[in-house]
């Protein structure tokens, strides 16, 4: 006797938020906000329970985690410069408190073009996925994983015409922690299935070109990257990274319809890859 049977896994992931700002205009041209956010994710309907390791069935489960989060922003423009300033204080139920902060400068050379400079720190915890995946086909998830730790720096030129928008931007992302999924049969011949870890120190360097054109009912963006994202430790390419990656997106309205399609080309040079992973060197594809 053969029996078949047939099982269906669900992960749902609810999120309950609460926002609150209050935004002060001290003088005409400066605007002074506070700010409060509140929202609480809840796996707890999903057919599969989350436990805090994923490799023992009897560990504890893991239903909900909640993320408080304080404000203020300052908000200036005076001739032809802009000022944003900002911080957050965000108090996470898993990861603790952490404090972020964020920098913007423009120069509006005229209606049409302007030079925007911004700085910023970032915070990201992992999901849940990242963290209790229950075991599958030899992946899992990884509860040892730390919060991403982020600086930010852009450079951006734009322009604005009556049917062209178009973007330049320059940009570097220091990140400690950053949270990968890693094919573990890289790191041991053994190795089965994918979990995430944490890279220490990742460098991201990157140029981003925007086109965007409007004429009646036709709506065309393409927009094309060189990305560089290095291991700061090792100096080497980070995993399955693509190095270059295109778009082009084209949308027709026919009066309450919308009619579209999208291109993306991705490109991974193969001979970093397999150097990131310790195996013979071939010609990259194109």
């Amino acid at each position: 006797t053969v029996s078949v049977a047939e099982t269906t896994s669900v992960f749902e992931t609810q999120r309950r938020n609460f926002s609150l700002q209050n935004d002060f205009n001290l003088l005409e041209s400066t605007v002074f906000s506070l700010g409060y956010e509140f929202y609480e994710d809840d796996v707890g309907s999903s057919s599969r329970v989350y436990r805090t390791d994923p490799d023992d069935p009897d560990s504890a489960a893991i239903e909900s985690r909640d993320n408080k989060a304080g404000y203020i922003q300052l908000q200036t423009e005076f001739s032809n410069q802009s000022i944003v300033v900002g911080g957050r204080f965000e108090d996470n139920e898993q990861f603790g408190s952490h404090e972020t902060a964020s920098l913007d400068y423009g120069i509006h050379f005229s209606d049409s073009l302007t030079l925007v400079a911004s700085w910023g720190l970032g915070f990201n915890t992992p999901t849940f996925n990242d963290l209790f995946w229950p075991l599958s086909f030899g992946s899992r998830g990884n509860p040892d994983l730390k919060p991403e730790e982020l600086e930010n720096v852009e450079l951006s030129l734009k322009g604005h015409f009556t049917h062209l928008n178009w973007q330049v931007t320059a940009y570097r992302n220091d990140i400690d922690n950053l949270i990968e999924w890693i094919d573990l049969s890289t790191l041991t011949p053994a190795g089965v299935g994918w979990q995430p870890r944490n890279v220490n120190a990742v460098d991201i360097e990157g140029i981003e070109f925007n086109l965007g054109f409007e004429l009646d009912a036709w709506h065309i963006n393409a927009s094309y990257s060189l990305v560089d994202a290095v291991d700061a430790d090792s100096d080497l390419q980070l995993q399955d990274r693509a190095k270059r990656l295109g778009s082009i997106d084209v949308d027709r309205r026919f009066g309450q319809l919308d009619l579209g399609f999208s291109i993306r080309v991705i490109r991974v040079d193969l001979t970093m890859l397999l150097k990131a992973r310790e195996l013979p060197a071939m010609p990259s594809w194109v």
